[in-house]
């Protein structure tokens, strides 16, 4: 796998972790991390398109190889459940919701 696939699935794997973290913590504390997990997550990758890699993510996947490997793959996850569960559920829940608005079926 390219280095910069690599590096964003690993960042999204962190992103899994420490939304799963921040799950332990009361409802809105979790809501709040959660968008500020989404918003560095999505600054990281702009700033990853940009240099196509991190010294500290290479620092890592040299020192943890295994490790680096799994953190990937639930990062795999975290993009999966974002693009096939979230966004369509936006969407529905936005649909519903105009429709409950203006009284339809």
């Amino acid at each position: 796998m390219k280095t910069f696939l690599q590096h964003v699935s690993i960042l999204g794997g962190f992103c899994f972790i420490l939304s799963c973290l921040a799950d332990f913590g009361g409802a809105q504390f979790a809501m709040y991390v959660e968008c500020a997990l989404i918003a560095v997550l999505f600054v990281m990758l702009l700033a990853l398109c940009f240099k196509k890699s991190f010294a500290f993510l290479n620092a890592f996947q040299s020192k943890f190889p295994k490790t680096s490997n799994y953190i990937a793959a639930l990062g795999v996850a975290e993009y999966f459940s974002f693009f096939f569960i979230s966004i369509p559920g936006f969407v529905y829940g936005y649909k519903a919701s105009r429709a409950a608005y203006n009284g339809e079926a």
